[in-house]
């Protein structure tokens, strides 16, 4: 049970610290209608159907097996939805030139994916 909160709160603040970096880089982002890499731009309803069905999923599996990433996952998942909802698409605002602009919430999926692989070679 601890671990369960202690992840769900990792949820949570993760959550708003890509809300809030989403709020102070919004002058110098853009709004991706697509998916990754700009791909099926347009079909944001698509979009926020196939996340709501994905989170729902992960909350399940998460409070099965309280997993840090899925807590990360949740987090990136949360956040592109909650933009997708009230901005029909993305925020992104981290440009590095050589890459598809992204956001916190993306490196959060990322890292969300990479603690999930970590955990299932231990096990």
């Amino acid at each position: 049970m601890k671990k369960l909160l202690r992840n769900s709160l990792i949820i949570i603040l993760l959550f708003l610290i890509d809300l809030v970096s989403k709020i102070i880089f919004k002058d110098n982002s853009i709004i991706n209608t697509g998916g990754v890499w700009g791909i099926l731009q347009g079909y944001n309803f698509l979009f926020i159907l196939i996340a709501l069905i994905v989170l729902f999923i992960f909350i399940y599996i998460f409070v099965k097996n309280q997993s840090l990433g899925f807590a990360f996952f949740i987090s990136g998942l949360a956040g592109n939805l909650f933009d997708r909802i009230f901005y029909s698409g993305v925020i992104d605002f981290i440009d590095l030139g050589f890459w598809p602009s992204f956001n916190l919430a993306d490196v959060f999926i990322v890292i969300g994916v990479i603690i999930c692989l970590i955990e299932m070679r231990k096990k």
